[in-house]
């Protein structure tokens, strides 16, 4: 039995705003977008998550220059993060034809899921 939550504007603006609280309080924002998303195509998540990621990125790097709390440490360490970043997007590129979307899938799904298991751990 297959389950999905359709996405309609309501929830697709209840799961930002969970997102953006989620985010804002633990660092874990994705698992309500997942659960919106989780049936989309695609190029439609992420063109989306970029959307959202980019205006979220922005707005917090605003708040943290006005609050003073980014030096140049922070700046550098972004742009030395930005290299592993875009070699990422060309490796995905490359990809995208060979590997077939099953394996994707539970690829994406395995890291995602060890990574909310370091960030559980990390937190206790």
């Amino acid at each position: 039995m297959r389950s999905e939550v359709a996405r309609t504007p309501r929830r697709s603006f209840a799961a930002g705003l969970a997102s953006g609280f989620m985010g804002t309080v633990t660092g874990m924002s994705g698992p309500p977008l997942a659960v919106v998303f989780a049936h989309e195509h695609g190029p439609v998540v992420r063109s989306t998550l970029g959307v959202i990621y980019g205006i979220g990125s922005i707005l917090s790097i605003g708040a943290l220059l006005v609050a003073r709390r980014i030096d140049t440490t922070d700046l550098w360490l972004a742009a030395l993060l930005t290299a592993p970043v875009v070699a990422g997007f060309g490796a995905g590129r490359l990809l995208l034809g060979r590997v077939s979307k099953r394996f994707l899938h539970r690829a994406i799904l395995g890291v995602v899921g060890g990574c909310a298991i370091i960030l559980f751990l990390g937190a206790m």
